[in-house]
């Protein structure tokens, strides 16, 4: 986001982008952490924070440049060492907790291109500038 908003014709992508990761909206992962700690039962398992539904980063960073309008160009450069993939399918916060993420990654990213841009705008603002910038 910080390429976008400084206007950036290219952004380098380190590897081939297809690398997955299973985010979760910190919202949902507070939701989840209330749920586990107050709930009386004991825990003996380790519980994964995950949404279940990984994303690459090539979906990611597409989806990115889509959203702001940008006309980036995407360059990656090379492949990664090793294929990495951040996900889980560990299902006990949901068996033993009843808990289930309820915001997905398309509301989590549009969220936060929405957010970014209207945080990248008002810092790239000179505060010498009439009704802008940081005070």
């Amino acid at each position: 986001m910080t390429a976008v908003n400084r206007g950036d014709r290219e952004f380098t992508l380190r590897g081939d982008g297809r690398n997955l990761i299973d985010f979760m909206y910190v919202d949902d992962a507070v939701r989840g952490l209330l749920a586990l700690v107050t709930d009386s039962r004991p825990v003996r398992a380790t519980v994964d924070f995950a949404s279940g539904q990984p994303t690459s980063v090539n979906d990611v960073v597409n989806a990115m440049v889509r959203l702001t309008g940008s006309d980036m160009q995407i360059r990656r450069d090379g492949h990664s060492e090793e294929y990495i993939e951040f996900r889980s399918g560990d299902t006990t916060l949901k068996d033993q907790f009843g808990f289930e993420p309820r915001v997905s990654f398309e509301d989590m990213r549009n969220s936060f291109v929405s957010d970014s841009i209207d945080v990248g705008r008002l810092l790239m603002t000179s505060p010498f500038e009439s009704g802008g910038g940081v005070r």
